[in-house]
Formats: structure tokens, C-alpha cells, sequence
């Protein structure tokens, strides 16, 4: 059990499991046109109407870690960091580290849209904002133990996640049970990672804010998941329902 082991002990209070959790997902630094489908494929106008390209087939990188191994779930990140390096072959797992002042972001980004599997150990909270990147990049998220990508961000992706992420058990895999490389190749055969980038090119854009009005970013799904949560407290009277005591 990933709360067992202390992970975030100390994060936790009388009043919240997770004090650091958000119900909005962490705002990408990646940002799509409204016109545009996803920015990873080739460019074909939304307008027009025709269905967007199946996602990119042609990343040339298999497994990527982006981040600091000295934060968040730092157990999981220094062995999924010690474990690419020790394949020797970028094209099966690249490390990107970041500098001081996230020096190399941008480094950072641009692997994610060339790489098939984005590794996701957890940060302050089981979800980090990486995600919102890797996801907004095309790039699958791989999540360690059963809380990261589970409850929070409802609105955002649950209708498709299970489409489009992977989960490996923490446990196994601090214990030296689970090649990362072997598990990902072995159990996602090229026809599922296929539907995985296809289900990322319909939807990740609710995962970012579109650099001009976007009925389907993550600004407008939020609005509307307000608006029905607000409808559903509202009488036939037309007044707001009264909220349960606490």
C-alpha cells in the first residue's frame, strides 16, 4: 500500500487526505491553436471537418523520465532514473533532468513529443504537473501505485483515461520486480500503444489552455463542469439547494 510506506505522511491532516490536490489539472506549458488538431501530428484544420490523424508512430524514443530525482516520490524516481540509465540506449529510456531554473525545459518538451511512454513517479501530490505536459505532448503517462491518476480531475479524463495510461505497481518495482523496458514492450503491443496515441490526439487538449478560444480546453471543461455541478444544487424553485452541513 503506497500510504503504508509513508510516502506522504507528512502531507496528511485531520480534515484532508491530500492536502496539495487539485481538482483542476496542473496548467501545461504546452499550448495547442483552436484550429489545430493536436500539435504533435501533421497539421490538419479542425474546421474543415475531417477526422484527425491517428497518432504518431514515428517516436523514436521508448521510455522517457523528465524532472528531479531529489523531489516528490524520490524512492521511484531515483530508480526509474537508475534503471534507463542502465539500459545504455537512449532509444529505449532517455533521462532528462532538469537544471536549476529549469534550464532545459525546453530540452524536456521536446523529448515528449518524440517518445511513446512518459514515465510519471508522483510529486508533492500522486499526481504532478509533468502529466499535464507528457499528456498535452502525445506522450502516454506511466504512473507508479494505485493513487496517482485516480480520483482528482474527473471532469478532465475519465470518460478516456483508461485509454490512455499505464499503471505499475510500486511496490514490485522498488523491490527490483519490474523492468520498465520489458513490461511496456511485452504487455503494449504496437496496436495498443496505437490506440492509446489515438485516444491522446481526441482529448489531450482538455489537458491545456489553447492559446485562443477553445471550446474543448481545459478552461472551457472546466466552466462547464461548474455549470452542471451548479445545476444540480439548484431547486425546481430556482434557488441554490443548502449545502450539507459539516
Amino acid at each position: 500500500n503506497d500510504r503504508e510506506d509513508g510516502l506522504y505522511a507528512k502531507k496528511v491532516d485531520a480534515n484532508q487526505i491530500w492536502p496539495n490536490g487539485y481538482s483542476m489539472p496542473y496548467v501545461s506549458s504546452v499550448h495547442w491553436k483552436r484550429q489545430d488538431v493536436a500539435p504533435f501530428l501533421p497539421q490538419t484544420p479542425a474546421a474543415t471537418g475531417q477526422q484527425p490523424p491517428q497518432g504518431r508512430t514515428d517516436r523514436s524514443t521508448f521510455l522517457l523520465f523528465g524532472g528531479k530525482t531529489n523531489h516528490g516520490d524520490v524512492l521511484v524516481r531515483e530508480k526509474v532514473a537508475d534503471q534507463c540509465r542502465s539500459y545504455n540506449d537512449t532509444s529505449k529510456c532517455h533521462v532528462v533532468i532538469l537544471q536549476p531554473q529549469n534550464a532545459n525545459l525546453q530540452e524536456l518538451f521536446t523529448a515528449k513529443t518524440r517518445s511513446i511512454f512518459c514515465l510519471e513517479p508522483s510529486g508533492d501530490t500522486p499526481d504532478r504537473k509533468s502529466m499535464s505536459d507528457s499528456i498535452a505532448s502525445g506522450c502516454i503517462p506511466v504512473f507508479f501505485g494505485q493513487w496517482a491518476g485516480k480520483g482528482q480531475w474527473s471532469w478532465f479524463w475519465d470518460d478516456w483515461k483508461g485509454q490512455a495510461m499505464v499503471r505499475v505497481p510500486r511496490g514490485p518495482f522498488l523491490r527490483g520486480e519490474v523492468d520498465l523496458y520489458t513490461l511496456l514492450h511485452t504487455t503494449m503491443p504496437p496496436a495498443f500503444r496505437q490506440l492509446m496515441q489515438d485516444t491522446l490526439a481526441l482529448y489531450a487538449r482538455q489537458f491545456q489552455i489553447s492559446f485562443d478560444e477553445d471550446e474543448h480546453d481545459a478552461v472551457r471543461v472546466l466552466l462547464d463542469g461548474l455549470k452542471q455541478q451548479v445545476q444540480t444544487k439548484v431547486t425546481p424553485q430556482g434557488t441554490c439547494a443548502p449545502m450539507a452541513s459539516r
